[in-house]
């Protein structure tokens, strides 16, 4: 008679098991944490808009409405000040695309003096928070008495980003490849 040696059945740890689990899943777990944290004053936002505040403040929650979605436009004015918004995002980008196109243009297929300097310019603004990019532009536009409107918006921030998302585009080719499809190779 012949006989087959079977393993003992091993008993795993608990404790080991937990930190394996523990450890697996430890940036999973930060990163859920992280953006809930991250969108939590969006919901905040969603959810109040819900609210039907007595006053001008919306601080406290009086009570469920759908009229602020219902009558959106019911505030005077609010309709105009979204044209407008839209208006000038998008003459904005028309101008933030030409200008960094043409810069992009100028680093990357050109060299001339001061190349460097303007690329540190270009990817300063895109290094410095936001917030801290409208500061200081207010505080630059009230210093020299500029009158807000039109010109001083987005316009400012927007093309340095697309300066460089086309440098790098182009900084891609070969540099004596053609800039367009339409230039004549003899």
């Amino acid at each position: 008679m012949s006989s087959i040696a079977v393993p003992a059945r091993s008993r795993r740890n608990p404790l080991a098991t937990t930190l394996g689990f523990v450890r697996r899943h430890l940036l999973t777990a930060y990163s859920i944490l992280f953006f809930a944290y991250l969108l939590l004053p969006i919901a905040v936002v969603i959810l109040f808009s819900f609210n039907q505040p007595i006053g001008k403040f919306n601080y406290t929650w009086q009570g469920f409405t759908w009229d602020n979605w219902r009558y959106w436009d019911g505030i005077p004015g609010i309709r105009s000040s979204i044209v407008l918004s839209l208006q000038i995002a998008l003459i904005a980008s028309i101008v933030a695309t030409a200008l960094g196109t043409l810069i992009a243009l100028a680093l990357v297929r050109y060299g001339f003096r001061g190349r460097g300097t303007t690329n540190i310019l270009i990817f300063l603004p895109l290094s410095t928070p936001e917030i801290v990019l409208g500061a200081s532009l207010l505080t630059l536009f009230l210093n020299l008495n500029v009158v807000f409107g039109f010109w001083t918006t987005k316009a400012w921030s927007a093309f340095p980003s697309r300066a460089t998302a086309i440098a790098c585009h182009w900084s891609s080719y070969p540099p004596d490849a053609p800039t367009s499809r339409f230039t004549r190779t003899s």
